[in-house]
């Protein structure tokens, strides 16, 4: 057998990249004009079998005790960030700080509501605030703003 087929044989079968070659692509930003602007980028690597699994059940677990969606890109960050925090012998929370900003909808952006906001609510309230989102077809962006905007206009 020669070195080029010893190189095809090798290579991993589609099954085993876990769809990663099969990602929808997002444009980069590259000087023309009209072009979506979105800081994403594929990596399009091959992972061992059952990392893509390990890597949703974190997704899940964190989505669920953080009260949203987390992406696996989300989930890849945390996991460098506790490598580097580790190697680097600093604390890990200083190390979230770099990477906890969260991204602001397509909708929020094209607002210019690019300020993150933490907010504790009782459940209730929580509730209250996506249900009124859901209805009128808002982020919850929207939520505020309005409330804010009405608390202005009834303050006169």
């Amino acid at each position: 057998m020669n070195k080029t087929a010893a190189k095809k044989a090798a290579a991993p079968s589609r099954a085993d990249t876990f769809g990663t070659t099969s990602t929808p692509m997002r444009r980069m930003v590259d000087g023309r004009k009209n072009r979506p602007k979105k800081p994403l980028q594929d990596m399009m690597t091959k992972v061992r079998i059952g990392l893509k699994d390990e890597i949703d059940n974190h997704k899940r677990r964190v989505s669920h005790e953080t009260g949203r969606d987390v992406t696996r890109g989300e989930i890849l960050d945390l996991m460098l960030a506790a490598y580097e925090a580790q190697h680097q012998k600093i604390d890990f929370t200083a190390a979230l700080t770099t990477i906890s900003d969260p991204v602001p909808s397509p909708r929020d952006k094209a607002h210019d509501r690019n300020h993150a906001l933490t907010v504790f609510a009782t459940s209730h309230v929580k509730i209250g605030f996506e249900q009124l989102a859901e209805e009128r077809g808002w982020t919850l962006s929207d939520v505020v703003e309005h409330l804010l905007v009405h608390y202005y206009e009834t303050k006169k």
